[in-house]
């Protein structure tokens, strides 16, 4: 699965859906950072009044796939919120020395 990944030369997500998804006045965007490297992003969408909370963009760049990044990244966010409700990942991974930064 890893190498359709790396052929795969169109958009998997549109910019335009990014830039929605960003500009939205309830999300919250981060880097996900892998030894100073930027390595993805995550983007939340957060309602304080419902608690519905979504996992809109977790995106992990195709070289760093396989490395538990993704969930090391929703781990993260997951601290970051420990207030919030989101649902849980499907796999669980153990990858430590990730960091998300907005």
């Amino acid at each position: 699965m890893k190498k359709e990944y790396r052929d795969f030369d169109g958009e998997i997500i549109s910019r335009k859906t990014i830039e929605h998804c960003i500009d939205s006045p309830d999300s919250e965007t981060y880097r996900i950072v892998v030894d100073g490297r930027r390595v993805g992003s995550v983007i939340l969408k957060i309602n304080n009044e419902t608690n519905h909370n979504e996992l809109e963009i977790l995106f992990v760049s195709p070289e760093e796939h396989t490395k538990g990044i993704g969930y090391g990244a929703w781990q993260a966010v997951e601290a970051l919120h420990p207030e919030k409700k989101f649902g849980k990942p499907a796999r669980h991974i153990s990858k430590s020395a990730i960091s998300i930064s907005m």
